[in-house]
């Protein structure tokens, strides 16, 4: 087959439809990007053998400059996908130092403004680096009973026996929204009692004023 054969062929493996956006830094990890472009060939059906090129093509020209820098002298189409995709891993997403992380994951708390839902998910994104192994339950468990804000909810959680982390989320977020909806109906409330006593103060200025216009 000519050289132009083959090109065509190439050609016709990759659907005109196919794009993925630019690899940034500042919008996405290089791992999390890598699992996006990966499901993109899976959709599409790429080869794998156009799968280092597409790479090379779709990584953007600013991130194949940092590839081609940190490979020097050795050329990027000399590498296969695996050591290209391990090689921007570690540059990109370098592995944060287990006892920062834990002193961070240690220091978290909920913070003002912040719903525990949002706490949660902080938490669990957080503890990633802290290589709790087999203690991962329990270290995000004790850090979201510890760091709550609400006295109440965190009474309620050290009180209950046998607290898995499962069990202290479901109850942490119930009681936020119970607490939530019995805040709203305590403002109705208020607001009701505010209006009426407005309008008892408005027909006790109006009978006053009759009873002055009667006397004069």
């Amino acid at each position: 087959m000519t050289s132009e054969g083959n090109v065509a062929t190439r050609s016709a493996a990759i659907p005109p439809s196919f794009a993925v956006e630019t690899f940034d830094k500042n919008k996405s990890k290089w791992s999390r990007w890598v699992k996006r472009f990966e499901g993109a060939l899976l959709i599409f059906g790429i080869p794998e053998a156009n799968r280092k090129n597409m790479l090379l093509h779709f990584m953007g020209a600013e991130t194949y400059d940092v590839l081609c820098d940190n490979l020097f002298p050795t050329e990027p189409e000399n590498k296969t996908y695996n050591e290209i995709v391990t090689l921007l891993g570690e540059y990109f997403d370098p592995k944060p130092l287990e006892m920062v992380e834990l002193w961070k994951f240690s220091k978290r708390m909920q913070r003002e403004g912040e719903s525990i839902a949002e706490f949660i998910t902080a938490l669990q994104r957080e503890v990633k680096y802290c290589e709790f192994g087999e203690y991962l339950p329990k270290g995000l468990r004790n850090q979201l009973v510890f760091g709550l804000r609400n006295h109440r909810i965190r009474t309620r959680l050290i009180e209950e026996k046998n607290l898995t982390f499962d069990k202290a989320k479901q109850i942490a977020l119930s009681m936020e929204a119970s607490g939530e909806g019995a805040e709203v109906l305590n403002q109705r409330m208020q607001d009701v009692n505010l209006m009426d006593r407005n309008s008892q103060s408005r027909r006790d200025t109006a009978a006053v004023t009759a009873a002055k216009k009667r006397l004069t």
